[in-house]
């Protein structure tokens, strides 16, 4: 029993200490997106990709501007990004 119950705690322990990232706002008009983290922990997202008509670029090189926040997210935290759209490709 006592092997069941740290088990248990410890699976609990690592779902809710873990980051849990998705967009919250995705606004076409203003070529705006937001960020957040739900999760417990604090990450960096600085090195995750998002797709722009097949051109997969890491956050930190893409032609993107921060508009509110960073890409260090801790718990309950969102960033609001701006990004050039690059048409006539």
């Amino acid at each position: 029993m006592k092997k069941f119950a740290l088990s248990f705690l410890a699976l609990a322990m690592t779902v809710f200490a873990s980051s849990q990232i998705r967009m919250t706002m995705v606004d076409p008009a203003n070529h705006q997106i937001q960020i957040k983290n739900f999760g417990m922990m604090a990450v960096d997202i600085s090195a995750y990709r998002m797709c722009a008509l097949f051109d997969y670029q890491t956050l930190n090189q893409a032609p993107v501007t921060i508009v509110a926040g960073d890409f260090n997210l801790s718990s309950n935290e969102s960033v609001t990004l701006s990004w050039n759209i690059v048409t006539g490709k």
